[in-house]
Order: structure tokens, then C-alpha cells, then sequence
């Protein structure tokens, strides 16, 4: 989803193995570049994930943030 900062917000939902997983992390990577975002932001609260972008060999950077859950 493209932001108003020129940077592309994305969400993994995927039952495939790890392996093709980090393959289309690098392709979705080429093609935002190609299409002009500098930039890909994703969130998410499972650990395995991180470990998987950081496996991805691309240079990533995490940082955590707080949510309020029922008040």
C-alpha cells in the first residue's frame, strides 16, 4: 500500500516454507524499487518474522513500538 511519503507498506499472510518466503522478500524488494519506493515498512508481533527479514540478507532495521489493547 503506497504511504503519502513515498515508502509502501506490506503484509505477509502465507502458509509457503520459509526458503520461498525469504526468495520473495528479495523479488517484492527489486520490484518496490523498480516501481520508485525507497522504502517498505511491515509490522508484526511474531518474533519468527523478524528473524526472517534479518535472514533475508537485505538491510533491514527494527525497532518496537507499544499498542494499547482495551484501554
Amino acid at each position: 500500500m503506497p504511504q503519502p511519503d513515498g515508502s509502501a507498506e506490506f503484509h505477509t499472510f502465507t502458509v509457503e516454507p520459509v526458503e520461498t518466503l525469504i526468495k520473495r522478500y528479495r523479488a517484492g524488494m527489486n520490484t518496490a524499487k523498480e516501481m520508485g519506493f525507497k522504502k517498505l515498512t511491515s509490522y508484526t508481533n511474531k518474533p519468527e518474522f523478524v528473524k526472517i527479514s534479518k535472514d533475508t540478507g537485505l538491510p533491514v532495521r527494527i525497532s518496537q513500538t507499544q499498542q494499547m489493547i482495551n484501554k
